[in-house]
């Protein structure tokens, strides 16, 4: 609802990787069939691939370190924390330690933009997906100023878009990349 704090919406410009849902996303008309092959299997009941969906709540618990990334600053790895895709909602716990070992980002599969809104404001966001994790990063003053105090919300921000909008895998986020560059 707009004008709750840290509600996060999906924004319209989205362009997802061209690989198969992991994520457990469903669509709508298929989410009903009872099928073999709708519901990833041949006539048999074996799979048909080696990817099978996953419903959200079945996720376990990903440990992430968060790396933050500034103009003139080397990459600095702050914190960590441990991430799970909720049926609506994503739980987020903070970490005691964390790897210290910096790892790049690597190539982007996807890019989706989103927003938190705050008391009225609407702050814009971009969540891109890569091989190594996944990176945020905030497109105005305003968000990027939130994103500092308020990281947490942002987050779950960013990991519901890319698991809902990019198909993105939450195994993958070992290294969250906050990037103010």
């Amino acid at each position: 609802t707009p004008g709750n704090p840290g509600n996060a919406n999906n924004a319209s410009n989205n362009t997802a990787p061209a690989f198969a849902n992991p994520a457990g996303n469903v669509p709508a008309s298929n989410a009903a069939s009872n099928s073999a092959a709708a519901n990833g299997l041949n006539p048999a009941g074996n799979p048909t691939s080696n990817i099978l969906p996953v419903a959200r709540d079945q996720i376990p618990y990903v440990n992430s370190q968060f790396v933050t990334l500034k103009p003139g600053a080397p990459p600095l790895i702050e914190k960590g924390y441990s991430i799970k895709p909720q049926l609506n909602n994503v739980d987020i716990k903070p970490l005691r330690t964390v790897d210290p070992v910096y790892r790049a980002a690597g190539p982007v599969t996807g890019t989706s933009n989103f927003n938190v809104n705050v008391r009225g404001n609407v702050l814009p966001y971009q969540v891109s997906t890569s091989e190594n994790g996944l990176q945020i990063k905030p497109l105005s003053a305003s968000a990027a100023k939130y994103a500092e105090s308020n990281r947490s919300t942002v987050l779950k921000g960013a990991v519901n878009n890319a698991v809902d909008t990019l198909s993105a895998t939450p195994g993958t986020f070992k290294t969250i990349y906050m990037d103010f560059n």
